[in-house]
Formats: C-alpha cells, structure tokens, sequence
C-alpha cells in the first residue's frame, strides 16, 4: 500500500522492516529493496529507516557500510517530527545506533580510526538523549566498540 505520493506507507515499511521472525533473509532484503526503490530521495526518514535495516540483513562489511552510510545520510536531513509514526519524538534517538553501526562496519573493514570517529559520534550522540533501555544497550555497544578499536590500534604498532 501507498500514501496518495505513491511512496510506501510507514505500515508497508515496517512491516517489511519488522518480518524477522516471519521470513527468511532474502524475503525480508526483497521486500525492503522494493520500498527502497519506490521512496522518492526526498522521503528521508523512510529512506533513513530503510537502509538501516538493509544493512543488518548484509553478512558482508562493505554491503552493510553502504547501507549504514545511506541511512546516516538520509538521517542527517531528516526533520523533527518525521519520526513521530514511530514513537520517536525526537530523530536525535536514532544517531547513536546509526553511528555504532557504522563504526562496526568499519571495523569489520580494518578502517579503526573510522570505527573510532563513528564510535566517538555516538557517545556524543547518546550523550543529547534520554538514557532508556535501548540506548543503555547502544552505550554498551560503543563501549566495546571502543575497546575492540583501542586494542587494534595498540596492536597496529607493535
């Protein structure tokens, strides 16, 4: 189903975002390609959205980053209430996990001064919202992201 813009709904969105349980990978991957394809560039909270869970359904690192990369960038132009068919009053609740995702991708790549700058705007980014159950999981994330790149580095000198 598609609003009267002919893009998808925010049910078709998360319905093909939210099917974890229901389908297989590459059933989700079809279904969310296609909302992908029908957004307009200017749909950026769903684009945003989109590409964030594109990214999880990638085995591969540089699969996953361009899509974590899409998500961030949709992410920077979206607008205060995009978010609200979500429950998210405020798009700042989703930088950090954006941000850790990216980060963790480029570690997956070897690229730790990357994953550390991406770990470093998600610290920053959890440190402007509200600590909720989520972001306490998203902090512990950075953490050890952190921790993964301060050892890589350390052994990039030996």
């Amino acid at each position: 189903m598609s609003d009267s813009a002919g893009e998808p709904t925010w049910e078709n969105v998360l319905r093909a975002a939210g099917q974890r349980d229901l389908l297989a990978d590459h059933d989700r991957l079809r279904l969310l390609l296609a909302c992908w394809t029908e957004l307009p560039e200017s749909a950026f909270a769903k684009r945003c959205v989109v590409a964030h869970y594109l990214a999880d359904l990638h085995r591969e690192p540089t699969g996953a980053l361009d899509w974590d990369l899409r998500a961030l960038e949709a992410y920077r132009w979206i607008d205060h209430d995009d978010l609200v068919p979500l429950g998210i009053q405020d798009p700042a609740a989703f930088a950090p996990s954006i941000h850790l995702n990216v980060g963790d991708d480029y570690f997956a790549l070897g690229m730790f001064i990357h994953a550390d700058n991406h770990a470093r705007a998600a610290e920053d980014a959890l440190g402007r919202v509200a600590s909720d159950p989520l972001n306490v999981v998203i902090g512990r994330g950075v953490a050890a992201l952190r921790e993964r790149v301060k050892a890589a580095l350390a052994e990039d000198e030996r």
